[in-house]
């Protein structure tokens, strides 16, 4: 037996969990369904989401990076960030953090614990999340009505700007010619 305390010992669970109202599904984060606001508040809620989670080395590095690249700070990092953990390693974690500090981290009470606040983008940042486990390319997916998008930038053209966005791609994305016309504009 060693000497250190047990972790019931110096940790008290929040009442939820103590009660049992706690679901599994609360803790499926889903990125897509943050971006469109239909996740759980632990999740949608910046000052909630925020409230629930530790301010690591790494999720710091990776909100500044954003914030750097995005108020266009000079030497910010590259505009591609790969994140480097193991399945259950974060990474849909972090990218909800980002989706929220380029929003503003309304309501965060505790924004320098993880990022400094100047970073913060001042206006407005269109965020897209584009669901994997949903795409299907052979018969497309469905946007809204009829429209079908068939590849990931077609998708991603819709996220971003809506119906006029996809109209932009739509010809190379139904022909999945897409890939085609990003490397020719290079």
């Amino acid at each position: 037996m060693s000497n250190f305390p047990r972790i019931f010992q110096t940790c008290k669970p929040r009442p939820d969990v103590e009660a049992g109202t706690t679901r599994d599904e609360q803790f499926a984060a889903d990125l897509a369904q943050v971006v469109n606001g239909t996740a759980a508040k632990e999740y949608t809620d910046p000052a909630a989401f925020f409230a629930h989670t530790y301010p690591t080395r790494g999720l710091k590095q990776l909100l500044k990076a954003v914030c750097q690249c995005i108020c266009g700070v000079a030497g910010a990092v590259a505009s591609i960030i790969r994140l480097h953990t193991q399945y259950g390693g974060g990474k849909t974690h972090g990218l909800i953090a980002v989706t929220h500090a380029v929003r503003g981290m309304q309501g965060v009470e505790n924004v320098a614990e993880f990022v400094d606040p100047e970073l913060l983008p001042k206006g407005k940042v269109r965020v897209a999340a584009i669901d994997g486990e949903n795409s299907n390319p052979a018969d497309g997916l469905t946007l809204e009505g009829d429209l079908r998008a068939y590849s990931l930038w077609g998708e991603l053209a819709y996220r971003l700007a809506r119906v006029e966005g996809y109209r932009r791609v739509q010809e190379a994305d139904r022909k999945k010619e897409i890939l085609t016309i990003i490397n020719c504009r290079r």
